[in-house]
C-alpha cells in the first residue's frame, strides 16, 4: 500500500484505526471460530499490522547525511542494587545522545561503529540512529544491534519524497497518473 504522510497521521494511527474498524465489522457480522478442545466458538478479526520494507541499507544513507541522534537501549532485567529488588524489574535502560553540527562530514558511519562498540561493553542490546540526508526535509531512523559485525549493513525503512507539479486533492478515489509515475522511478 502506499499513504502520504502527513505530520500526526502516521501508520500507527491508520494501524489503529483499521483495527477498531474490522473488529466493529465482525462484531456485527458475528465472526467466530472453533478452538479444537473449546466448547464455546471465540470471537474473531483480522489483525492489521502496517510494517514498512527494510530496503536501504545506513552505511548508504549516511554517507552524506547529517548523524543526529543515537538512542542506547538495554531491555534486560538487572538487580539495581535496591533491598527491595524483588518489587523492582528493570524493562528499559536508555542512554540519549545528541549529536553535535561539528562532526566532520563523512565521519558518521565511523562514530557509529565507536557507538557500537561502547554500547556492547556496556550491556546495551540496540541501538536507535537517527540521521537526516542532505535534500530531506524528515530525518531516518534505523535500530542496530549491538551484536552486528557491521553497523551500516543495517537496514531501515527509508521514505521518499517526491513534488507533483499538481497539487493532489484532499479527498479522492483515485491516484494522481502523476504520483504513480514518480512512485515507479523511485521503486524501480
Amino acid at each position: 500500500m502506499v499513504y502520504e504522510d502527513v505530520s500526526g497521521f502516521g501508520r500507527s494511527l491508520i494501524q489503529g484505526f483499521l483495527r477498531a474498524e474490522f473488529k466493529t465489522i465482525s462484531d456485527d457480522q458475528g465472526l467466530t471460530f472453533k478452538r479444537e478442545g473449546s466448547k464455546e466458538p471465540l470471537k474473531t478479526r483480522p489483525m492489521v499490522d502496517l510494517t514498512g520494507h527494510a530496503s536501504d541499507r545506513l552505511k548508504d544513507s549516511i554517507k552524506e547525511g547529517r548523524l543526529l541522534h543515537v538512542e542506547l537501549i538495554n531491555y534486560r532485567e538487572k538487580n539495581l542494587g535496591f533491598d527491595e529488588s524483588q518489587f523492582i524489574r528493570s524493562v528499559r535502560r536508555d542512554l540519549s545522545l545528541s549529536i553535535a553540527k561539528g562532526l566532520p562530514q563523512g565521519e558518521a558511519l565511523n562514530f557509529i561503529e565507536k557507538l557500537k562498540e561502547y554500547a556492547r561493553k556496556h550491556d546495551y542490546e540496540a541501538m536507535r540512529v537517527r540521521w537526516k540526508e542532505p535534500q530531506a526535509s524528515k530525518a531516518h531512523s534505523a535500530k542496530v544491534d549491538t551484536a552486528r559485525v557491521d553497523a551500516g549493513e543495517a537496514l531501515f525503512v527509508k521514505s521518499a519524497e517526491v513534488t507533483l507539479r499538481q497539487a493532489l486533492p484532499d479527498i479522492s478515489d483515485t491516484m494522481s497518473d502523476e504520483l504513480i509515475l514518480k512512485i515507479k522511478d523511485f521503486v524501480g
